[in-house]
């Protein structure tokens, strides 16, 4: 059992899923996110909801040796948890953990190359905030790449359906942020959003 941060209150949950399970979608959305890059190698990634660190590791591997993967959660134990997963990985200096909320990241501006999360929107406090965030530190042109659960996945995983925006929300609260949605995928239980950073004229 962990605690977990559950729009802005702690909550107590089970071991975060990994990638490869998500009650059977792991390896769908594991593709989703490797398609969404032409090339992840050497890239500067920001994960946000370090969760089990699964996301963060398999980050690890698509952007390689000379890339950087840095994974933020705002809770204490979840990254406690996650050093040591990582650690026995072997990807200590691969994956650097930042315990921060994700609508206050303390990261530089225009210092990523893309941003990924993967199933951790529901459990933020103010999406616009973080939204507003992701823009802020994301490179002009760069990537943000989100799959999320839509409303009918409360049918099987512990959060109430309110929890839940749909894909045409999320589309509106990015483009008040400067990202544009470049490619998005609608089913029935997730969807998978690929938004790309306006770059200034």
């Amino acid at each position: 059992m962990f605690y977990l941060i559950h729009k802005g209150k702690h909550m107590i949950g089970v071991t975060p899923h990994s990638p490869f399970d998500m009650h059977g979608f792991g390896e769908f959305f594991a593709e989703k996110i490797k398609g969404a890059m032409k090339d992840w190698s050497e890239l500067q990634v920001l994960d946000v909801g370090t969760g089990s660190a699964a996301n963060a590791i398999y980050l690890a591997g698509l952007v390689g040796a000379k890339g950087k993967v840095y994974s933020v959660d705002p809770s204490r134990e979840i990254l406690q948890n996650a050093t040591r997963i990582i650690k026995e990985k072997g990807l200590s200096k691969r994956i650097k953990l930042v315990e921060a909320k994700a609508e206050s990241l303390p990261l530089e501006n225009s210092s990523f190359d893309a941003i990924v999360t993967l199933m951790s929107l529901h459990h933020l406090e103010n999406l616009d905030k973080a939204f507003q965030e992701f823009s802020r530190v994301l490179k002009a042109n760069g990537m943000y790449v989100l799959v999320e659960w839509t409303a009918k996945a409360s049918a099987f995983i512990h959060h109430l359906a309110a929890d839940f925006l749909s894909l045409e929300q999320v589309r509106m609260m990015l483009e008040h942020t400067g990202l544009e949605v470049v490619e998005s995928e609608q089913s029935d239980y997730s969807f998978f959003v690929k938004a790309q950073k306006k770059e200034r004229k």
